[in-house]
C-alpha cells in the first residue's frame, strides 16, 4: 500500500506540481490544503502519514503553526518545503 501524503500548499502551481511528482512516484496524495486551519481538518479527517507543508501560508498562521498541531493532535510529522530562498 502506497504512503498516504497530505500537501500544504496555498500556491495552485506549485501543489499541484508536488502531487503530479508524488503520484508519480508511487505515493497516495489525501488531498491538498491551502491554510493552517485547513491542514489540521485534513490531517484529522484523513490521517496521512506524513504531511508536505508549506511555511508560509499567507495571511493567518503559518505552516510551523500546522505542524506543531497537527503533531500534537495526531502524532503526524511533517517536512518542511518552501520555494523562498530567504
Amino acid at each position: 500500500m502506497p504512503k498516504r501524503i497530505m500537501i500544504v500548499e496555498d500556491d495552485f502551481f506549485i501543489a499541484t506540481s508536488a502531487e503530479d511528482g508524488l503520484v508519480d512516484h508511487g505515493f497516495s496524495v489525501v488531498g491538498i490544503a491551502t491554510t493552517a486551519d485547513e491542514a489540521v481538518e485534513l490531517a484529522k479527517t484523513q490521517k496521512p502519514d506524513l504531511a508536505l507543508m508549506d511555511i508560509r501560508l499567507g495571511p493567518g498562521r503559518d505552516g510551523v503553526d500546522a505542524a506543531i498541531e497537527i503533531y500534537a493532535s495526531t502524532g503526524i510529522r511533517s517536512i518542511f518545503v518552501t520555494a523562498h530562498t530567504d
